[in-house]
């Protein structure tokens, strides 16, 4: 996998931090690349952020993330290509652990994943109808039930870091249901930090 692009990483960051002090900010990440969550651990050091909403599923309903978390989500990271990212270089553990140690609010913003008898993770049948997945429908639902997380735990507001697959910003599988449009935050400023490499993946 090529290296981080390091001119990708300072040109968002400085955006960013600009941008956050007069509302929200969205960045879009590839789950197997690692500049949005450099970028979001510069702003949070920098203490640019308050609020920081991650594509994470809750843990048994818990949408705020505490301390205690950091355990399971090192131990979803080592099992999982998508819970620790693929080959990013940062896991969500790191960020999480990084925004905990400032103060920072933390939140999880994912569909919490139901799986009905006989489920096998990453199955065709899933894909296609598990609304924790990453197909047209599930896409769809799980963007209705992040806006209502990001939004009801105040999101809209100024120093608010939204971290997420770039396909839940904007993408055609979305159909309109996208981050930007459910949230319809005026000042929300979104930032593709996915290196050229990546632009086709999630």
């Amino acid at each position: 996998m090529p290296p981080e692009d390091s001119n990708l990483v300072s040109s968002i960051l400085s955006k960013a931090e600009n941008a956050l002090s007069h509302g929200p900010v969205g960045l879009g990440e590839n789950h197997t690349s690692s500049e949005a969550r450099t970028v979001t651990i510069a702003l949070i050091q920098r203490g640019r952020v308050d609020k920081l909403f991650l594509e994470v599923m809750p843990f048994q309903g818990r949408v705020v993330a505490e301390k205690a978390d950091l355990e399971k989500l090192r131990f979803m990271e080592s099992g999982s290509s998508v819970s620790r990212g693929g080959e990013a270089t940062i896991g969500i553990a790191d960020v999480v652990a990084a925004a905990l140690d400032k103060g920072v609010q933390v939140y999880y913003h994912d569909f919490p994943l139901t799986a009905p008898p006989g489920f096998i993770p990453g199955s065709q049948a899933a894909k296609r109808n598990t609304p924790g997945s990453a197909s047209p429908q599930g896409i769809r639902a799980r963007n209705l039930h992040s806006a209502e997380v990001i939004i009801k735990n105040g999101g809209g507001g100024r120093k608010s870091l939204i971290l997420g697959g770039a396909a839940h910003f904007a993408h055609s599988k979305c159909d309109g249901r996208d981050f930007i449009n459910l949230l319809a935050f005026s000042k929300l400023v979104y930032f593709d930090c996915r290196p050229q490499w990546a632009r086709g993946g999630v």
